[in-house]
């Protein structure tokens, strides 16, 4: 299980209030539930911005993130940008292989790493 960074969490609790709460006290669950979907591990500790948090993960000797995000328009327009690019134009980062909405959020699944 991850543990989310006390940064990230009180960004998020001072933007969203309890709703926000509610959705962090979730959100190791969540992602478990997707890396245990996606067969994937937890390849180090997560990392976030305003809105999102990225774990670095692996499906067997490919790397990736899986990034969960705040439920808002700009977030489910990130996951079909990123579906259409499927890495083209991205600088260096990464393609993401769709994303699924799901207990207030979107969650991208996998994107690879490119070297």
């Amino acid at each position: 299980m991850i543990t989310v960074p006390a940064t990230f969490e009180a960004d998020v609790v001072h933007r969203e209030g309890e709703v926000g709460r509610h959705w962090l006290a979730d959100l190791p669950a969540q992602v478990a539930s997707c890396c245990a979907d996606w067969g994937l591990s937890i390849d180090g500790g997560p990392m976030h911005g305003g809105l999102s948090l990225v774990v670095p993960v692996r499906r067997g000797d490919e790397r990736a993130v899986l990034k969960r995000v705040w439920a808002d328009d700009d977030a489910t327009a990130e996951a079909c940008a990123l579906a259409a690019w499927d890495g083209r134009g991205v600088t260096g980062e990464a393609r993401s292989i769709g994303a699924t909405r799901q207990k207030g959020g979107v969650t991208h699944t996998p994107a690879r790493l490119r070297e």
